[in-house]
Protein backbone atom coordinates (compact mmCIF):
# COMPACT_ATOMS: atom_id res chain seq x y z
CA UNK A 1 0.00 0.00 0.00
CA UNK A 2 2.59 2.79 0.69
CA UNK A 3 4.44 2.08 -3.04
CA UNK A 4 0.89 2.68 -4.40
CA UNK A 5 0.58 6.01 -2.37
CA UNK A 6 4.47 6.99 -3.77
CA UNK A 7 3.08 5.90 -7.32
CA UNK A 8 0.06 7.78 -7.31
CA UNK A 9 1.84 11.34 -6.52
CA UNK A 10 3.23 10.81 -10.33
CA UNK A 11 -0.70 11.67 -11.48
CA UNK A 12 -0.50 15.05 -8.96
CA UNK A 13 -0.03 18.18 -11.01
CA UNK A 14 1.09 20.09 -8.25
CA UNK A 15 3.69 18.04 -6.83
CA UNK A 16 6.83 20.19 -8.24
CA UNK A 17 9.19 19.48 -11.07
CA UNK A 18 8.91 16.22 -13.43
CA UNK A 19 12.47 15.21 -12.39
CA UNK A 20 11.86 15.22 -8.30
CA UNK A 21 8.48 13.23 -9.36
CA UNK A 22 11.32 11.02 -10.68
CA UNK A 23 13.45 11.07 -7.76
CA UNK A 24 10.47 10.34 -5.55
CA UNK A 25 9.58 7.13 -7.99
CA UNK A 26 13.11 6.16 -7.52
CA UNK A 27 13.51 6.79 -4.19
CA UNK A 28 10.48 4.03 -3.10
CA UNK A 29 13.61 1.71 -4.17
CA UNK A 30 16.10 2.93 -1.98
CA UNK A 31 17.95 -0.64 -1.69
CA UNK A 32 18.07 -1.41 -5.10
CA UNK A 33 19.41 1.81 -5.98
CA UNK A 34 22.05 2.00 -3.32
CA UNK A 35 23.38 -1.27 -5.27
CA UNK A 36 23.26 0.16 -8.27
CA UNK A 37 24.94 3.23 -7.30
CA UNK A 38 27.48 1.20 -5.33
CA UNK A 39 28.19 -0.51 -8.24
CA UNK A 40 28.07 2.45 -10.62
CA UNK A 41 30.69 4.10 -7.98
CA UNK A 42 32.98 0.91 -7.85
CA UNK A 43 33.23 0.70 -11.94
CA UNK A 44 34.32 4.27 -11.92
CA UNK A 45 36.78 3.21 -9.42
CA UNK A 46 38.37 0.18 -11.43
CA UNK A 47 38.39 1.96 -14.73
CA UNK A 48 40.80 4.70 -13.09
CA UNK A 49 42.92 1.66 -11.87
CA UNK A 50 43.09 0.44 -14.72
CA UNK A 51 44.65 3.66 -16.21
CA UNK A 52 47.08 4.04 -13.31
CA UNK A 53 48.47 0.21 -14.18
CA UNK A 54 48.49 0.94 -17.92
CA UNK A 55 51.29 3.70 -17.36
CA UNK A 56 52.59 0.20 -15.11
CA UNK A 57 51.86 -1.81 -18.40
CA UNK A 58 54.11 0.91 -20.54
CA UNK A 59 56.56 2.24 -18.35
CA UNK A 60 57.65 -1.30 -16.55
CA UNK A 61 56.09 -4.13 -18.18
CA UNK A 62 57.12 -3.28 -21.46
CA UNK A 63 60.49 -1.99 -20.57
CA UNK A 64 61.36 -4.02 -18.07
CA UNK A 65 61.55 -8.29 -17.24
CA UNK A 66 59.34 -10.73 -17.83
CA UNK A 67 57.81 -10.35 -14.32
CA UNK A 68 57.32 -7.10 -14.68
CA UNK A 69 55.60 -7.47 -18.05
CA UNK A 70 53.54 -10.42 -16.14
CA UNK A 71 52.69 -8.44 -13.27
CA UNK A 72 51.46 -5.63 -15.09
CA UNK A 73 49.24 -8.16 -17.01
CA UNK A 74 47.68 -9.98 -14.12
CA UNK A 75 46.77 -6.65 -12.38
CA UNK A 76 44.84 -5.46 -15.79
CA UNK A 77 42.89 -8.83 -16.11
CA UNK A 78 42.01 -8.28 -12.16
CA UNK A 79 40.74 -5.24 -12.61
CA UNK A 80 38.87 -5.95 -16.32
CA UNK A 81 37.31 -8.57 -14.17
CA UNK A 82 36.38 -6.57 -11.03
CA UNK A 83 34.89 -4.18 -13.35
CA UNK A 84 32.74 -6.75 -15.86
CA UNK A 85 31.85 -8.10 -11.86
CA UNK A 86 30.43 -5.03 -10.98
CA UNK A 87 27.74 -4.84 -14.32
CA UNK A 88 26.25 -7.75 -12.79
CA UNK A 89 24.58 -5.78 -9.37
CA UNK A 90 24.31 -2.96 -11.23
CA UNK A 91 22.30 -4.35 -14.60
CA UNK A 92 19.94 -6.19 -12.82
CA UNK A 93 18.75 -4.01 -10.43
CA UNK A 94 18.75 -1.12 -12.44
CA UNK A 95 16.22 -3.14 -14.66
CA UNK A 96 14.22 -4.43 -12.10
CA UNK A 97 13.88 -1.32 -10.32
CA UNK A 98 12.20 0.29 -14.13
CA UNK A 99 10.49 -3.26 -14.63
CA UNK A 100 8.92 -2.67 -11.11
CA UNK A 101 7.95 1.36 -11.68
CA UNK A 102 6.60 0.64 -15.65
CA UNK A 103 4.45 -1.98 -13.31
CA UNK A 104 3.47 0.13 -10.83
CA UNK A 105 1.99 2.90 -13.33
CA UNK A 106 0.26 0.79 -14.87
CA UNK A 107 -1.21 -0.78 -12.17
CA UNK A 108 -2.41 3.08 -10.88
CA UNK A 109 -3.09 4.19 -13.89
CA UNK A 110 -5.36 0.85 -14.91
CA UNK A 111 -7.04 1.68 -11.38
CA UNK A 112 -8.09 5.13 -11.94
CA UNK A 113 -9.12 4.05 -15.33
CA UNK A 114 -11.41 1.49 -13.27
CA UNK A 115 -12.63 3.63 -11.37
CA UNK A 116 -13.43 6.69 -13.54
CA UNK A 117 -16.93 7.97 -14.21
CA UNK A 118 -18.77 6.03 -17.43
CA UNK A 119 -19.03 9.06 -19.00
CA UNK A 120 -15.85 10.24 -18.93
CA UNK A 121 -14.20 6.61 -20.11
CA UNK A 122 -16.88 7.31 -23.38
CA UNK A 123 -15.73 10.76 -24.11
CA UNK A 124 -11.96 10.21 -23.76
CA UNK A 125 -11.94 6.56 -25.43
CA UNK A 126 -10.87 4.16 -22.30
CA UNK A 127 -8.91 1.98 -25.32
CA UNK A 128 -7.23 4.56 -26.48
CA UNK A 129 -6.18 5.94 -22.77
CA UNK A 130 -5.56 2.51 -21.76
CA UNK A 131 -2.67 2.35 -25.10
CA UNK A 132 -1.41 5.42 -24.55
CA UNK A 133 -0.42 4.19 -20.82
CA UNK A 134 1.08 1.11 -21.89
CA UNK A 135 3.36 3.33 -24.42
CA UNK A 136 4.09 6.07 -21.40
CA UNK A 137 4.98 3.04 -19.25
CA UNK A 138 7.42 1.48 -21.46
CA UNK A 139 9.32 5.02 -22.12
CA UNK A 140 9.11 5.93 -18.05
CA UNK A 141 10.61 2.26 -17.68
CA UNK A 142 13.34 2.57 -20.41
CA UNK A 143 13.69 6.35 -18.89
CA UNK A 144 14.68 4.74 -15.50
CA UNK A 145 17.29 2.34 -17.21
CA UNK A 146 18.94 5.57 -19.01
CA UNK A 147 18.82 7.57 -15.92
CA UNK A 148 20.38 4.08 -13.92
CA UNK A 149 23.38 4.42 -16.70
CA UNK A 150 23.75 8.00 -16.71
CA UNK A 151 24.61 7.76 -12.98
CA UNK A 152 27.54 5.00 -13.73
CA UNK A 153 28.59 7.15 -17.04
CA UNK A 154 28.12 10.30 -15.30
CA UNK A 155 30.37 8.76 -12.38
CA UNK A 156 32.99 7.37 -14.33
CA UNK A 157 33.29 10.42 -16.60
CA UNK A 158 33.88 12.62 -13.43
CA UNK A 159 36.48 10.24 -12.54
CA UNK A 160 38.42 10.10 -15.97
CA UNK A 161 38.36 14.52 -16.58
CA UNK A 162 39.76 14.18 -12.56
CA UNK A 163 42.27 11.41 -13.59
CA UNK A 164 43.51 13.60 -16.61
CA UNK A 165 43.97 16.66 -15.27
CA UNK A 166 45.81 14.81 -12.67
CA UNK A 167 48.08 12.77 -15.50
CA UNK A 168 48.57 16.22 -17.35
CA UNK A 169 46.99 19.95 -17.06
CA UNK A 170 48.40 20.85 -20.46
CA UNK A 171 46.21 18.43 -22.74
CA UNK A 172 43.19 18.68 -20.23
CA UNK A 173 42.63 22.09 -21.06
CA UNK A 174 41.88 20.69 -24.61
CA UNK A 175 38.42 19.06 -22.88
CA UNK A 176 37.39 22.09 -21.96
CA UNK A 177 37.23 23.34 -24.94
CA UNK A 178 35.11 20.33 -26.77
CA UNK A 179 32.87 19.72 -23.40
CA UNK A 180 30.73 22.69 -23.90
CA UNK A 181 29.86 22.64 -27.40
CA UNK A 182 29.08 19.20 -27.08
CA UNK A 183 26.75 19.93 -24.10
CA UNK A 184 24.87 22.83 -25.90
CA UNK A 185 24.49 20.53 -28.62
CA UNK A 186 22.95 17.62 -26.70
CA UNK A 187 20.23 19.93 -25.05
CA UNK A 188 19.61 21.38 -27.76
CA UNK A 189 18.77 18.20 -29.75
CA UNK A 190 17.36 16.69 -26.62
CA UNK A 191 14.01 19.34 -26.41
CA UNK A 192 13.11 18.34 -30.03
CA UNK A 193 13.39 14.93 -29.15
CA UNK A 194 11.06 15.23 -26.47
CA UNK A 195 8.44 16.83 -28.43
CA UNK A 196 8.73 14.47 -31.69
CA UNK A 197 8.59 11.80 -29.07
CA UNK A 198 4.92 13.25 -27.55
CA UNK A 199 3.87 13.63 -31.48
CA UNK A 200 4.37 9.76 -31.92
CA UNK A 201 3.71 8.05 -28.79
CA UNK A 202 0.09 9.82 -29.11
CA UNK A 203 -0.07 8.78 -32.82
CA UNK A 204 0.96 5.17 -32.02
CA UNK A 205 -1.72 5.20 -28.70
CA UNK A 206 -4.16 6.05 -31.50
CA UNK A 207 -3.31 3.19 -33.70
CA UNK A 208 -3.35 0.68 -31.32
CA UNK A 209 -6.52 1.68 -30.24
CA UNK A 210 -7.82 1.49 -33.47
CA UNK A 211 -6.45 -2.36 -33.38
CA UNK A 212 -8.10 -3.04 -30.20
CA UNK A 213 -11.65 -2.03 -31.71
CA UNK A 214 -11.56 -3.86 -34.87
CA UNK A 215 -10.14 -6.76 -32.54
CA UNK A 216 -12.90 -6.84 -30.24
CA UNK A 217 -15.42 -6.45 -32.93
CA UNK A 218 -13.96 -9.02 -35.15
CA UNK A 219 -17.24 -10.71 -35.79
CA UNK A 220 -19.22 -7.64 -36.96
CA UNK A 221 -16.20 -6.32 -39.03
CA UNK A 222 -15.73 -9.84 -40.92
CA UNK A 223 -19.98 -9.91 -41.20
CA UNK A 224 -19.08 -7.19 -43.63
CA UNK A 225 -16.40 -7.84 -44.91
CA UNK A 226 -14.91 -5.35 -43.87
CA UNK A 227 -11.01 -6.80 -42.87
CA UNK A 228 -9.53 -4.79 -45.92
CA UNK A 229 -11.55 -1.57 -44.25
CA UNK A 230 -10.13 -1.70 -40.80
CA UNK A 231 -6.79 -2.83 -42.36
CA UNK A 232 -6.59 0.44 -44.50
CA UNK A 233 -7.65 2.28 -41.50
CA UNK A 234 -4.88 0.85 -39.09
CA UNK A 235 -2.32 1.44 -41.80
CA UNK A 236 -2.99 4.92 -42.10
CA UNK A 237 -2.46 5.54 -38.71
CA UNK A 238 0.65 3.25 -37.97
CA UNK A 239 1.80 4.56 -40.74
CA UNK A 240 1.39 8.54 -39.79
CA UNK A 241 2.66 7.31 -36.24
CA UNK A 242 5.60 5.46 -37.64
CA UNK A 243 6.71 9.00 -40.16
CA UNK A 244 6.84 10.46 -36.64
CA UNK A 245 8.78 8.10 -34.70
CA UNK A 246 11.31 7.90 -37.83
CA UNK A 247 11.50 11.73 -37.47
CA UNK A 248 12.31 11.22 -33.55
CA UNK A 249 14.65 8.85 -34.66
CA UNK A 250 16.68 10.27 -37.02
CA UNK A 251 17.36 13.25 -34.58
CA UNK A 252 18.05 10.98 -31.99
CA UNK A 253 20.52 9.13 -34.42
CA UNK A 254 22.27 12.43 -35.58
CA UNK A 255 22.60 13.50 -31.86
CA UNK A 256 24.57 10.01 -30.97
CA UNK A 257 26.58 10.58 -34.35
CA UNK A 258 27.55 14.31 -33.62
CA UNK A 259 28.06 13.53 -30.09
CA UNK A 260 30.47 10.63 -31.50
CA UNK A 261 32.09 12.59 -33.57
CA UNK A 262 33.11 15.51 -31.49
CA UNK A 263 33.67 12.83 -28.78
CA UNK A 264 36.40 11.24 -30.47
CA UNK A 265 37.51 13.66 -32.80
CA UNK A 266 38.41 15.63 -29.65
CA UNK A 267 40.36 12.24 -28.59
CA UNK A 268 42.02 11.89 -32.01
CA UNK A 269 43.36 15.59 -31.58
CA UNK A 270 44.20 14.32 -27.97
CA UNK A 271 46.26 11.81 -29.49
CA UNK A 272 48.18 14.11 -31.39
CA UNK A 273 48.83 16.49 -28.99
CA UNK A 274 50.03 13.34 -26.46
CA UNK A 275 52.33 12.04 -29.55
CA UNK A 276 53.84 15.61 -29.29
CA UNK A 277 54.88 15.72 -25.92
CA UNK A 278 55.73 12.11 -25.82
CA UNK A 279 58.44 13.77 -28.08
CA UNK A 280 59.20 16.70 -25.73
CA UNK A 281 60.12 14.49 -22.94
CA UNK A 282 56.44 12.59 -21.23
CA UNK A 283 56.44 9.43 -21.06
CA UNK A 284 54.85 6.68 -23.02
CA UNK A 285 53.19 5.52 -20.27
CA UNK A 286 51.87 9.02 -19.34
CA UNK A 287 50.41 9.73 -22.58
CA UNK A 288 49.11 6.12 -22.86
CA UNK A 289 46.89 6.84 -19.82
CA UNK A 290 46.37 10.21 -20.62
CA UNK A 291 44.97 8.85 -24.05
CA UNK A 292 43.25 5.99 -21.92
CA UNK A 293 40.77 7.95 -20.01
CA UNK A 294 40.03 10.57 -23.05
CA UNK A 295 38.77 7.75 -24.73
CA UNK A 296 36.58 6.42 -21.29
CA UNK A 297 35.47 10.30 -21.49
CA UNK A 298 34.34 9.99 -24.71
CA UNK A 299 33.01 6.91 -24.60
CA UNK A 300 30.76 7.12 -21.43
CA UNK A 301 30.23 11.04 -22.34
CA UNK A 302 28.65 9.30 -25.66
CA UNK A 303 26.29 7.02 -23.77
CA UNK A 304 25.22 10.12 -21.26
CA UNK A 305 24.45 11.84 -24.29
CA UNK A 306 22.33 9.08 -25.30
CA UNK A 307 20.62 8.66 -22.41
CA UNK A 308 19.65 11.80 -22.47
CA UNK A 309 17.91 11.58 -25.41
CA UNK A 310 15.97 9.17 -23.74
CA UNK A 311 15.69 10.67 -20.36
CA UNK A 312 13.54 13.49 -22.35
CA UNK A 313 11.26 10.94 -23.74
CA UNK A 314 10.88 9.65 -20.55
CA UNK A 315 9.74 13.03 -19.11
CA UNK A 316 7.66 13.79 -21.56
CA UNK A 317 5.28 10.72 -21.06
CA UNK A 318 5.24 11.21 -17.33
CA UNK A 319 4.11 14.77 -18.72
CA UNK A 320 1.28 13.07 -20.62
CA UNK A 321 0.77 11.16 -17.64
CA UNK A 322 -0.12 13.71 -15.51
CA UNK A 323 -2.22 15.52 -18.14
CA UNK A 324 -4.15 12.27 -18.71
CA UNK A 325 -4.42 11.20 -15.11
CA UNK A 326 -4.29 14.27 -12.85
CA UNK A 327 -8.20 14.93 -13.59
CA UNK A 328 -8.75 11.87 -12.84
CA UNK A 329 -7.93 11.66 -9.55
CA UNK A 330 -7.06 8.74 -7.38
CA UNK A 331 -10.37 6.67 -5.71
CA UNK A 332 -10.89 8.35 -2.42
CA UNK A 333 -12.12 5.76 0.86
CA UNK A 334 -15.66 4.72 0.46
CA UNK A 335 -18.06 5.67 3.54
CA UNK A 336 -20.18 2.77 4.27
CA UNK A 337 -23.90 2.63 4.54
CA UNK A 338 -25.46 3.11 7.88
CA UNK A 339 -26.46 -0.45 9.32
CA UNK A 340 -29.90 0.04 8.84
CA UNK A 341 -29.23 -0.22 4.78
CA UNK A 342 -26.63 -2.72 5.09
CA UNK A 343 -29.73 -5.79 5.86
CA UNK A 344 -30.63 -6.93 2.64
CA UNK A 345 -34.58 -7.26 3.99
CA UNK A 346 -34.78 -3.48 5.15
CA UNK A 347 -33.21 -2.01 1.76
CA UNK A 348 -36.01 -2.69 -0.79
CA UNK A 349 -38.01 0.74 -1.93
CA UNK A 350 -37.46 2.21 -5.10
CA UNK A 351 -39.07 5.46 -5.74
CA UNK A 352 -38.00 7.60 -9.16
CA UNK A 353 -39.20 11.19 -8.78
CA UNK A 354 -39.61 13.37 -12.23
CA UNK A 355 -36.04 12.12 -13.42
CA UNK A 356 -35.22 13.82 -16.72
CA UNK A 357 -31.98 12.70 -18.61
CA UNK A 358 -30.10 14.10 -21.33
CA UNK A 359 -25.85 13.02 -22.40
CA UNK A 360 -23.81 15.66 -22.06
CA UNK A 361 -22.72 15.26 -25.97
CA UNK A 362 -26.70 16.04 -27.03
CA UNK A 363 -27.92 18.28 -24.15
CA UNK A 364 -30.93 19.06 -26.21
CA UNK A 365 -32.58 15.24 -27.10
CA UNK A 366 -34.00 14.44 -23.65
CA UNK A 367 -33.65 10.53 -23.28
CA UNK A 368 -35.87 10.65 -20.39
CA UNK A 369 -38.73 12.93 -19.39
CA UNK A 370 -40.43 13.24 -16.42
CA UNK A 371 -39.84 9.63 -15.74
CA UNK A 372 -42.09 8.71 -11.61
CA UNK A 373 -42.57 5.31 -10.33
CA UNK A 374 -42.78 4.19 -7.41
CA UNK A 375 -41.31 0.35 -6.73
CA UNK A 376 -42.94 -1.14 -3.71
CA UNK A 377 -40.54 -3.72 -1.53
CA UNK A 378 -40.72 -6.91 -2.74
CA UNK A 379 -42.52 -6.48 -6.15
CA UNK A 380 -41.87 -6.82 -9.85
CA UNK A 381 -41.94 -3.99 -12.88
CA UNK A 382 -41.19 -4.81 -15.83
CA UNK A 383 -40.23 -2.13 -18.45
CA UNK A 384 -41.47 -2.45 -22.15
CA UNK A 385 -41.13 -0.38 -25.21
CA UNK A 386 -39.82 0.00 -28.65
CA UNK A 387 -36.15 0.27 -29.27
CA UNK A 388 -34.36 3.73 -28.14
CA UNK A 389 -37.32 4.73 -25.67
CA UNK A 390 -35.07 4.89 -22.82
CA UNK A 391 -35.65 1.82 -21.22
CA UNK A 392 -31.72 0.96 -20.88
CA UNK A 393 -30.95 4.28 -19.68
CA UNK A 394 -33.43 4.08 -16.92
CA UNK A 395 -30.83 1.33 -15.77
CA UNK A 396 -28.15 2.96 -15.94
CA UNK A 397 -29.32 5.82 -14.02
CA UNK A 398 -30.51 3.47 -11.46
CA UNK A 399 -26.75 2.31 -11.18
CA UNK A 400 -25.32 5.94 -11.14
CA UNK A 401 -23.06 5.66 -14.41
CA UNK A 402 -25.03 8.62 -15.38
CA UNK A 403 -26.30 11.15 -12.78
CA UNK A 404 -29.89 12.77 -13.86
CA UNK A 405 -30.29 16.01 -15.34
CA UNK A 406 -33.05 16.63 -13.24
CA UNK A 407 -35.26 14.66 -10.51
CA UNK A 408 -33.86 12.38 -8.52
CA UNK A 409 -33.90 8.23 -7.09
CA UNK A 410 -34.58 8.03 -3.99
CA UNK A 411 -33.47 4.64 -2.08
CA UNK A 412 -35.52 3.81 1.23
CA UNK A 413 -36.33 7.67 1.17
CA UNK A 414 -32.75 8.09 0.64
CA UNK A 415 -31.56 10.14 -1.98
CA UNK A 416 -29.38 7.95 -4.70
CA UNK A 417 -27.34 11.07 -5.18
CA UNK A 418 -26.14 11.38 -1.48
CA UNK A 419 -24.77 7.85 -1.39
CA UNK A 420 -21.38 6.82 -2.01
CA UNK A 421 -21.85 4.76 -5.98
CA UNK A 422 -19.64 1.85 -4.76
CA UNK A 423 -22.60 1.15 -1.73
CA UNK A 424 -25.23 2.13 -3.85
CA UNK A 425 -24.17 -0.63 -6.47
CA UNK A 426 -23.54 -3.38 -3.79
CA UNK A 427 -27.36 -2.85 -3.27
CA UNK A 428 -28.47 -4.16 -6.73
CA UNK A 429 -27.89 -6.97 -8.68
CA UNK A 430 -27.11 -6.59 -12.10
CA UNK A 431 -28.09 -8.96 -15.80
CA UNK A 432 -27.27 -6.84 -18.38
CA UNK A 433 -28.32 -7.90 -22.09
CA UNK A 434 -24.84 -8.65 -23.44
CA UNK A 435 -23.28 -10.63 -20.74
CA UNK A 436 -19.68 -9.89 -19.80
CA UNK A 437 -17.13 -12.38 -18.34
CA UNK A 438 -13.49 -11.18 -17.82
CA UNK A 439 -10.41 -13.56 -18.67
CA UNK A 440 -10.56 -16.65 -16.20
CA UNK A 441 -12.46 -19.76 -14.57
CA UNK A 442 -15.89 -20.15 -14.04
CA UNK A 443 -15.43 -20.01 -10.52
CA UNK A 444 -13.87 -16.49 -10.94
CA UNK A 445 -16.19 -14.82 -13.00
CA UNK A 446 -19.18 -16.02 -10.68
CA UNK A 447 -17.16 -14.84 -7.56
CA UNK A 448 -17.43 -11.29 -9.31
CA UNK A 449 -20.70 -11.42 -7.30
CA UNK A 450 -19.37 -12.12 -3.94
CA UNK A 451 -15.57 -12.94 -3.84
CA UNK A 452 -15.78 -14.13 -0.48
CA UNK A 453 -18.03 -16.70 -1.59
CA UNK A 454 -17.27 -20.28 -1.15
CA UNK A 455 -17.12 -23.01 -4.16
CA UNK A 456 -19.88 -24.54 -2.70
CA UNK A 457 -22.01 -21.40 -2.33
CA UNK A 458 -20.36 -20.68 -6.35
CA UNK A 459 -21.93 -24.26 -7.59
CA UNK A 460 -25.55 -23.53 -5.48
CA UNK A 461 -25.54 -20.03 -7.35
CA UNK A 462 -24.87 -22.00 -10.97
CA UNK A 463 -27.18 -24.29 -9.62
CA UNK A 464 -30.39 -21.90 -9.39
CA UNK A 465 -29.60 -20.17 -12.56
CA UNK A 466 -29.83 -23.50 -14.40
CA UNK A 467 -25.87 -23.53 -15.70
CA UNK A 468 -24.26 -26.49 -13.69
CA UNK A 469 -26.08 -28.75 -16.39
CA UNK A 470 -23.30 -27.55 -18.99
CA UNK A 471 -20.65 -26.80 -16.45
CA UNK A 472 -20.88 -30.64 -15.57
CA UNK A 473 -20.31 -31.65 -18.73
CA UNK A 474 -16.85 -29.67 -19.16
CA UNK A 475 -13.30 -31.05 -18.45
CA UNK A 476 -12.74 -28.92 -15.24
CA UNK A 477 -15.85 -28.00 -14.29
CA UNK A 478 -16.19 -25.10 -12.52
CA UNK A 479 -12.82 -24.43 -12.73
CA UNK A 480 -13.03 -24.41 -16.97
CA UNK A 481 -11.09 -21.22 -18.43
CA UNK A 482 -13.71 -19.06 -20.34
CA UNK A 483 -11.47 -17.50 -22.46
CA UNK A 484 -10.92 -14.45 -23.43
CA UNK A 485 -14.13 -12.52 -22.76
CA UNK A 486 -15.95 -15.75 -22.47
CA UNK A 487 -15.02 -16.80 -26.10
CA UNK A 488 -14.68 -20.54 -24.70
CA UNK A 489 -18.75 -20.48 -24.10
CA UNK A 490 -21.95 -20.36 -25.96
CA UNK A 491 -23.90 -16.98 -25.65
CA UNK A 492 -26.87 -18.56 -23.53
CA UNK A 493 -23.61 -20.26 -21.45
CA UNK A 494 -22.23 -17.05 -20.45
CA UNK A 495 -25.88 -15.86 -19.65
CA UNK A 496 -26.40 -18.34 -17.35
CA UNK A 497 -23.15 -17.23 -15.80
CA UNK A 498 -24.11 -13.61 -15.97
CA UNK A 499 -27.31 -14.36 -13.80
CA UNK A 500 -25.54 -16.97 -11.36
CA UNK A 501 -23.27 -14.14 -10.62
CA UNK A 502 -26.80 -11.93 -9.65
CA UNK A 503 -28.07 -14.64 -7.53
CA UNK A 504 -24.76 -15.23 -5.85
CA UNK A 505 -24.58 -11.22 -4.97
CA UNK A 506 -28.05 -11.84 -2.85
CA UNK A 507 -28.70 -8.32 -3.33
CA UNK A 508 -32.38 -6.84 -2.37
CA UNK A 509 -32.75 -4.70 -5.76
CA UNK A 510 -32.22 -7.01 -9.13
CA UNK A 511 -32.17 -5.46 -12.67
CA UNK A 512 -32.90 -7.42 -15.52
CA UNK A 513 -32.05 -6.24 -18.47
CA UNK A 514 -33.31 -8.35 -21.12
CA UNK A 515 -31.39 -11.53 -19.55
CA UNK A 516 -33.01 -14.77 -21.12
CA UNK A 517 -33.06 -12.56 -24.88
CA UNK A 518 -29.76 -14.72 -25.82
CA UNK A 519 -31.33 -18.63 -24.21
CA UNK A 520 -33.37 -20.84 -26.14
CA UNK A 521 -36.70 -21.70 -24.72
CA UNK A 522 -35.88 -24.79 -22.76
CA UNK A 523 -33.30 -22.43 -20.74
CA UNK A 524 -35.77 -19.55 -21.01
CA UNK A 525 -37.90 -21.33 -19.47
CA UNK A 526 -36.08 -23.02 -16.46
CA UNK A 527 -33.93 -19.67 -15.56
CA UNK A 528 -37.47 -17.72 -15.48
CA UNK A 529 -38.34 -20.05 -12.88
CA UNK A 530 -35.20 -19.84 -10.96
CA UNK A 531 -35.08 -16.05 -11.54
CA UNK A 532 -39.12 -15.78 -10.23
CA UNK A 533 -38.01 -18.08 -7.22
CA UNK A 534 -34.51 -15.75 -6.36
CA UNK A 535 -37.16 -12.52 -6.80
CA UNK A 536 -38.76 -13.46 -4.11
CA UNK A 537 -38.71 -10.75 -1.43
CA UNK A 538 -36.69 -8.44 -3.45
CA UNK A 539 -37.63 -5.29 -5.57
CA UNK A 540 -37.29 -6.29 -9.07
CA UNK A 541 -36.97 -4.44 -12.60
CA UNK A 542 -36.98 -6.29 -15.59
CA UNK A 543 -36.64 -5.11 -19.32
CA UNK A 544 -38.81 -7.13 -21.81
CA UNK A 545 -38.74 -7.13 -25.45
CA UNK A 546 -40.52 -10.88 -25.26
CA UNK A 547 -43.97 -9.91 -23.40
CA UNK A 548 -45.10 -13.41 -22.55
CA UNK A 549 -41.73 -13.06 -20.11
CA UNK A 550 -43.42 -10.63 -17.89
CA UNK A 551 -47.27 -10.91 -17.93
CA UNK A 552 -47.03 -11.96 -13.96
CA UNK A 553 -45.32 -9.06 -13.13
CA UNK A 554 -46.52 -6.79 -10.56
CA UNK A 555 -46.52 -3.61 -12.52
CA UNK A 556 -45.47 -2.72 -16.54
CA UNK A 557 -44.25 0.03 -17.27
CA UNK A 558 -44.53 1.57 -21.25
CA UNK A 559 -41.89 3.85 -22.03
CA UNK A 560 -42.40 5.78 -25.33
CA UNK A 561 -39.93 8.52 -26.16
CA UNK A 562 -38.44 8.76 -22.79
CA UNK A 563 -41.76 9.24 -21.21
CA UNK A 564 -44.55 6.48 -19.36
CA UNK A 565 -47.75 6.45 -21.63
CA UNK A 566 -48.83 3.72 -19.79
CA UNK A 567 -48.52 1.12 -16.79
CA UNK A 568 -50.83 -1.40 -15.46
CA UNK A 569 -51.12 -5.44 -15.42
CA UNK A 570 -50.46 -7.12 -18.69
CA UNK A 571 -54.50 -8.08 -18.67
CA UNK A 572 -55.44 -4.47 -18.16
CA UNK A 573 -52.86 -3.12 -21.01
CA UNK A 574 -54.43 -4.84 -23.31
CA UNK A 575 -57.85 -3.91 -22.68
CA UNK A 576 -56.60 0.18 -22.42
CA UNK A 577 -55.06 -0.77 -26.09
CA UNK A 578 -52.26 1.69 -27.15
CA UNK A 579 -48.56 0.62 -27.55
CA UNK A 580 -48.83 -2.44 -25.17
CA UNK A 581 -51.24 -3.77 -27.40
CA UNK A 582 -49.83 -3.25 -30.09
CA UNK A 583 -46.60 -4.89 -28.87
CA UNK A 584 -48.76 -7.66 -27.54
CA UNK A 585 -50.65 -7.75 -30.94
CA UNK A 586 -47.40 -8.60 -32.76
CA UNK A 587 -45.48 -11.58 -30.28
CA UNK A 588 -49.20 -13.00 -29.69
CA UNK A 589 -51.39 -12.69 -32.61
CA UNK A 590 -54.38 -11.12 -33.37
CA UNK A 591 -56.29 -13.15 -30.87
Amino acid sequence: MPRRLKISRLFQVDEGQKLRRLSRLLAAHRLRLAVVIGSSALAGLFVLMLGQNLRHFVDKGLHGGPADLDQAVLWLALLTFAYGATTIGRSYFANFIGNRIGTEIRQEAFRRLINAPVPMLETDGAARRWSQVVLDAASVQAMIGAVLGMVRSALIVAGGLAAMFLTSLELSLIVLVIAPAVSALVLRFGRSIRGLSNEAQIGQARSEALALECLDGVKVIKSFVAEDVASRRYALLSEAASRLADRKDRRHALLNAVGVWLMFGGAVLLAWVAGQAVLHGMTEGTAATFLFYAVVVATFGSSLSDAYGQLQQGLGALERLEGDFGQWTAPAPRPSLPPAMQSRSSVSELRIENLHFSYASRPGAEILRGIDWHCAPGTTTAVVGRSGAGKSTLFQLLLRFYEPTAGRILLDGRDAALLDPAELRRMIGFVPQEPVLLEGSILENIQLGRPSASSDEVRAAAEAANAMEFIANLPRGLETDVGVRGTQLSVGQRQRISIARAILKDAPILLLDEATNALDAQSEHLIQTAVAKFAEGRTVLVIAHKLWTVKAADAILVLDHGRIVASGRHADLLQQGGLYADLAALQFGSS
